[in-house]
Parts: C-alpha cells; structure tokens; sequence
C-alpha cells in the first residue's frame, strides 16, 4: 500500500497524514472502504445504531481545549469528541497542533461530530457523521453550499492529518472535515 494514496490505488484505503503525534489515518475510499475499516452499522428497532455497535466503535476523546457549541447556543462548550475510536485520536492529534500554532481562535465553534442521519439533500445515503466520523467545524461561518471561509492553517493541519474538507465537494461543504474519501 502506498503511504499518501487518497485516490484509493491501495485497494480502498491509504494511511495518510501524520503531524507532530505521529498519528495516522486510515483514509478509505467510497462506501465499501467505510465499512471496511470503520464496520458496518448495526440497527435496531429504533433505527439507531446497536449499543453493542456504539461500544465496540464509538468513544469519547478528549479535546485540548474547549470548542464553543455551535449547534445549542446558551454558552454550552464542547470538551470531549463522541467519535469512531479509530479517528478520535487523530482528532485529538489535529486539535492539539491547532492549539500549539496558535489557531485555536479560527476553530472553535463545534458543529457536530457522531450523529447518525443521512446527507443533506439524499433521502437513503448516509451521512460520514453516522459512523462518527467526521466533524463540522465554525458552522455559523462557514454554512453548506457557501464560500470557505476557514483558517487555511487549520485546513492545512486537518488534511496534513488525512481529513478531507468539504469546501470541495459538489456542494461545498466548508464547515465539514471528514476521514474518507470518494463518499
């Protein structure tokens, strides 16, 4: 497999990025890479993800420093990412070199993290934030469909770590960082 390799030459997968940490990620690509690398989710009658899905895959990570809750105003801080194990720690590994350059006032409003739904504008595909992973970032500056107005150091440290922002999708999605590719 080559190191690098977001285009998904690798089969599906590419260890990609790596700042001061070391941390790498596992970047698949499409649907099938998702589900290789992050498992498959597992439904029950409610139509949420299994327990057993949620703590075989899921857990809580610890961020550097308080991101401002975007998503319920009223002064409420994000201290911990609810995430896939896998990238929790690369989160944490973005977050804490955000903090080290001095970024940590151009990514602070959280957006969401684990939440399981489907993409805006799909009735049936499921959105990277049902497997937890993937990050909306200063929502309220940065909304669907407009122009990217993210630090570009702090992009630079995201996708240095294997993230792809979605300032270039089909339908910009600036405020979105997720850890797959071609989805």
């Amino acid at each position: 497999m080559a190191a690098g390799d977001p285009a998904g030459r690798d089969g599906g997968k590419a260890m990609v990025g790596g700042g001061a940490s070391g941390a790498q990620l596992v970047c698949p690509v499409g649907l099938d890479g998702i589900i290789r690398v992050y498992g498959a989710l597992e439904f029950g009658p409610d139509g949420r993800p299994t327990l057993a899905w949620e703590r075989k895959h899921l857990g809580l990570f610890e961020l550097p420093y308080a991101l401002d809750n975007d998503v319920i105003p009223g002064g409420h801080q994000v201290t911990h990412l609810y995430c896939h194990r896998l990238v929790g720690p690369i989160f944490q590994a973005v977050f804490t070199e955000i903090a080290d350059a001095g970024l940590a006032e151009h990514a602070m409003g959280y957006g969401g993290c684990f939440n399981v739904r489907t993409q805006r504008g799909s009735a049936t595909k499921l959105s990277t934030h049902a497997w937890g992973i993937a990050l909306d970032l200063n929502p309220a500056d940065n909304p669907r469909g407009g122009p990217d107005h993210q630090h570009p150091s702090v992009t630079a440290i995201f996708t240095r770590h294997g993230f792809v922002h979605g300032a270039a999708f089909p339908t910009p999605d600036a405020m979105h960082y997720q850890a797959c590719a071609g989805y």
